[in-house]
């Protein structure tokens, strides 16, 4: 009998401490936002998919297709990558890069190995889809999407 009562008082006590919590912050800002109401937007230490950097100089990336990027990668989602010296000569160029983000692990590992600095993390957010060929990417159409009309540059 004695163990009930004292069983009902520390269920009485965890009730009006759970209600004190309730109370405290009941009347602050709420930190949940109604997603998808109210999209999120991502921190500074954000990790996109990856992807060419576009240098402004050049409007174009820098890859020498030197496959250090596929060969380090743990998750292997380098699906396509060759490359070909040009025959008017000059340095090797990728001629396919092809990557898979659905089996990326965004190790970053890919970045840190390139010698010409030329791949990053994508500022994107929210990727969802439904359909496996959307996490494909071209990065070669990637660059030509994002490259910006010479006339914009001339006048900056």
């Amino acid at each position: 009998m004695l163990n009930t009562v004292k069983e009902i008082g520390l269920g009485a006590w965890s009730l009006v401490e759970g209600m004190g919590v309730t109370l405290k912050f009941m009347f602050k800002r709420p930190v949940t936002l109604q997603y998808p109401l109210q999209p999120s937007q991502p921190s500074n230490v954000h990790k996109g998919r990856i992807r060419f950097v576009v240098f402004p100089e050049t409007q174009n990336h820098d890859c020498i297709a030197c496959l250090k990027c596929k060969n380090i990668c743990p998750s292997k989602c380098f699906l396509e990558l060759a490359g070909e010296k040009p025959p008017e000569g000059g340095r090797k160029r990728p001629t396919e890069f092809v990557y898979n983000f659905s089996t990326c692990s965004l190790c970053s590992l890919c970045i840190e190995v390139c010698p010409t600095k030329t791949l990053e993390h994508s500022p994107e957010f929210n990727l969802a889809d439904d359909k496996k060929d959307t996490f494909i990417y071209d990065f070669l159409k990637d660059v030509e999407q994002r490259k910006v009309p010479v006339d914009v540059v001339a006048n900056n």
